[in-house]
């Protein structure tokens, strides 16, 4: 499938938001794609009334060009969820995996100041979810292989986020370099240098 993008007023958007949650679909685009593959009854219904053109071709070309394109945005979001999905359950997997005597999971000392730096960032981080996502793996990352240079934890981020930013450098400065000084477990034991304890 191909992404699109519509532009559509804000009434019929919210038209269009409540028919989806009162048909119970997940989400608006869903609605719209359900709309769209079922359009051929109405067509033949509109046919049979004598309507002799259903749609301006033009506007329909325009309208498919945005419908591919949001359906394209829309697969590279699914990935990205599918990717953090990926990442918590690991992170869980090995959470539980961890046990003392008694058999209870008890979390490492990283996994706490992961904890910390994830309430951090709902309360205190940026807006973005993409930027929170960028923090968090860099917090991981940084405990896994830390310390790291600037240039390699650059370079390691943006390999995992290469469509969030349109570059290292933006990507950079909107999470880690923004928020390392003010967000718990993040430091810097030497110049040019990170690391999360």
């Amino acid at each position: 499938m191909d992404p699109i993008t519509l532009r559509i007023q804000t009434e019929l958007l919210s038209e269009i938001d409540s028919e989806a949650d009162d048909l119970g679909y997940s989400s608006r685009a869903e609605y719209i794609r359900q709309l769209l593959q079922n359009r051929g009854p109405t067509r033949e219904m509109l046919a049979a009334d004598g309507s002799a053109e259903l749609a301006n071709p033009e506007t329909v070309a325009t309208n498919t060009e945005d419908i591919q394109q949001l359906q394209q945005q829309l697969n590279a979001a699914v990935e990205r969820i599918e990717a953090l999905e990926g990442r918590i359950e690991a992170r869980n997997d090995k959470i539980d995996t961890s046990s003392e005597s008694d058999g209870q999971a008890q979390p490492d000392a990283g996994s706490t100041s992961i904890s910390k730096l994830e309430s951090w960032v709902t309360d205190h981080g940026p807006q973005k979810e993409i930027a929170v996502s960028i923090i968090l793996f860099a917090a991981e990352l940084l405990q896994k292989d830390g310390p790291l240079e600037t240039g390699e934890l650059k370079s390691r981020l943006y390999e995992e986020f290469p469509d969030a930013y349109e570059s290292k450098k933006t990507l950079w400065g909107a999470t880690v370099q923004r928020f390392y000084q003010d967000a718990p477990g993040f430091n810097k034991p030497e110049y040019g240098t990170y690391d999360f304890e």
